[in-house]
Order: structure tokens, then sequence, then C-alpha cells
């Protein structure tokens, strides 16, 4: 059977026009998109113009795939860029040129300011500073360095107080020339040998004569509880408890001078807090005794007798002291009130 091939509808204007776009052809047409048949060709991917449901590649000013496509496709004038750095407006180099210049300007009065600056900057400043202000390195180290009498002092605690007094200088180098930095810890004997050795021969010898520091003070130094001790007791007293060292000299150096003017600098005399800041502090806990202050040396528990053991505890020792004193003060309340009782005695 001998068939006529069907003979084909005329093309319409637009479908013309649209198979003679640079984008027609057999494969990818738009005209194949929108009929459905791509001509043997791969379907166009989703989002694409050719994949638009309303065919055509056209899409409407007011739809969301057309706002993306004309910001895609904005004809701003693009930055001009140099190997991946965009140049700047002109209102961000000005920016940029005044802050370097304000930056100069403060660096320069700065180091000025750094230049005119008479602080201390190293150790012999350091050291002058402190007996300037205070009459001796001993006094420095107890009223700035050291004034909770801790008898040692680490970097943190240095940095601060050094500081606190003015020192401008490095910290670190001023630490090192010291020779804290080998046992990691500053003492008095690191800031003055001389000192920090007078010092403890005349603790050994009040000790050794009354059993600490307190009680020293309160039997010869200051029996009638006037708060200070002249220059003349504290060398007779200091002679006769068997110390061997320059004791007025020590006077001096106990003596914080720091608000005193020149002329009372040799004459004024010596308090409680000056002469032992850890008996100071265990007067004001009326801990004659001085256990909250002093720590007994450590030994190993299994060398120890049980008594020995009770007496290293803190607690323990505390209590014993407040009962001997609260014994001490009844005796001596018994004793007043015999002498003042004036009944007969028969």
């Amino acid at each position: 059977i001998v068939t006529s091939p069907t003979p084909k509808a005329p093309l319409s204007p637009l479908a013309a026009a649209l198979l003679t776009s640079p984008r027609g052809g057999a494969g990818g047409s738009l005209l194949g998109a929108s009929l459905g048949s791509g001509g043997g060709g791969a379907s166009p991917r989703r989002g694409s113009p050719e994949g638009s449901p309303k065919g055509g590649g056209k899409l409407k000013r007011g739809s969301s795939m057309g706002h993306s496509l004309s910001r895609r496709g904005s004809t701003t004038r693009p930055k001009e860029t140099m190997d991946g750095y965009t140049f700047p407006t002109r209102s961000s180099a000005w920016i940029r040129e005044v802050s370097n210049a304000q930056i100069a300007e403060i660096s320069a009065e700065k180091g000025l300011h750094v230049e005119r600056d008479m602080g201390m900057r190293n150790i012999a400043d350091f050291k002058d500073l402190l007996v300037r202000r205070f009459g001796s390195l001993m006094a420095g180290w107890h009223f700035a360095i050291d004034p909770l009498a801790k008898g040692t002092i680490f970097f943190m605690e240095f940095a601060d107080r050094v500081r606190a007094i003015g020192f401008l200088g490095n910290v670190r180098t001023l630490w090192f020339e010291l020779g804290a930095e080998k046992a990691k810890c500053l003492r008095l004997r690191n800031l003055d040998p001389a000192a920090d050795l007078m010092l403890s021969d005349f603790r050994a010898s009040m000790c050794a004569a009354h059993g600490n520091m307190l009680k020293a003070w309160l039997a010869v130094f200051d029996p009638q509880d006037r708060g200070y001790v002249d220059q003349d007791t504290f060398v007779r007293q200091s002679k006769a408890a068997g110390f061997k060292g320059e004791a007025p000299r020590l006077f001096r150096m106990l003596q914080d001078r720091s608000a005193a003017v020149d002329s009372e600098r040799e004459i004024r005399p010596l308090t409680l807090r000056e002469f032992d800041m850890q008996a100071f502090k265990a007067w004001q806990r009326d801990d004659r005794e001085m256990v909250t202050e002093l720590s007994p040396e450590k030994s190993p528990p299994l060398e120890l007798s049980f008594e020995e053991r009770q007496d290293s505890i803190f607690s323990l020792r505390w209590k014993k002291a407040q009962s001997a004193q609260t014994r001490a003060a009844h005796e001596d309340y018994r004793v007043k009130e015999q002498e003042e009782d004036r009944c007969c005695g028969s």
C-alpha cells in the first residue's frame, strides 16, 4: 500500500523567528523547549530561561527569577582590581591617610614623653628610689615590696608592686638582675644581703631570749604599752638580749621614713609595725604566742611522737595558746583581788 506524506502546517512568524535565532538548532532550540520536543537533544537545565514554564525564554518583570537575573546582570561599573586587591575609593583613601597621620603624631608624642620621663628604668634607679622614699632598702622591702611580711615574693606580685611605686623599665630584666629567676621568688637577701643577715641575727637573738618577737616587744622594748620605743632603749635592750650587730643602724633601717621630714628622721621612735610586721599582726589578734603567724617546722609524721603531731595541728595550738592566756588573766585577777581585800584576816 502506498501512502502519500502528510503535508506540514506552515510555521507562524514567531516560530520562524525562534528557529532562526542564534540559540536555535536541532539540539536545544527555544522552540523545541517550548514544544516539549528538543529535536533529539538533551532537556534543558532547571532554572534556565529555556526551561521556564512560559517558554520562549522571556520572563516577566515581577517574577522572582527575573529579579535574580536582573541583579546578576546588573550594569553597575565593577571596581578596578589589581592582583586581587580592590582599589580604594577617594573617601576611603582620605580616611586612611588621616588615620596614618594621627597614628604617627601619637607615636611621636609618646616617644617624646618617654624621653622626658625621669622615672626608674634599671636596678640602680630602683634601689635609689627605695632609699630616698622609705629611708633604706630594708624599709622599702617591708613597706613596698613585701607589705604582708610573707618573706618571699613571686613575679606577678613583684611586677604589680614595682609598677605601683613608679618603675618604668623592663620588670623581667629587673627580676633577672636581682637574682630571683633561679629560685623563682624574691627575698630580702636578693635586694640587700647585708641587711638581711643583720635582721636575721637580731630576730634569732630576740627569739632565743624571749620566745618570739611579740614577747620581746612587750617584755623589754615596750613594757608600758605605749606603742613605740626610742633609739636608746632599742640599742640597750638589743645588746642585753645578745645582739652583736650595729643596733643604731638597724634602728634606722627598720623605720619607715617615707612621710618624715629630714629633721625627724633620726629622732622619731620605732613602732611595733616597723619593729616586726608579723608581731604586729599577732598583737592585733591578741596572739602573744604568734601561733597565727609562725608555722612549726615540717617533719615526716612517722618520725614524730603523738604530742609532736598534736602540736603541729594549727587548731590545737591555737586553743592551747588561748587557754594559757585565759588562765594567766584569771591568775592576775585573783592576785589583784587578794591585794585589794581589806577584810579581817582572823
